[in-house]
């Protein structure tokens, strides 16, 4: 095995564990909100502010899928190009 292949492999871990970090902390964020909107559809909020909620949860739903979009794309590209043959 020469210093190239020791290289590759190396990154192949790193780039593993990077995106392993960013899938918990990720789910970990997803679930805080989720919990937010339990709360807070809990206490009885008036209509206005539940439409306000509604509103905040659906640009955070699309702004959080828009994210895990970019993240993951950025994550296949490194992918590749560490490891174009394969």
């Amino acid at each position: 095995m020469d210093s190239y292949d020791i290289v590759k492999k190396n990154l192949k871990r790193m780039i593993r564990f990077q995106k392993q970090s960013f899938n918990y902390a990720f789910n970990t964020m997803i679930m805080i909100q989720e919990q937010f909107e339990t709360i807070t559809f809990m206490v009885g909020l008036p209509v206005r502010n539940q439409v306000l909620v509604d509103q905040l949860h659906t640009n955070f739903k699309s702004n959080f899928d828009y994210i895990k979009s970019v993240v993951d794309g950025g994550f296949e590209k490194m992918e590749s190009f560490v490891a174009p043959s394969e």
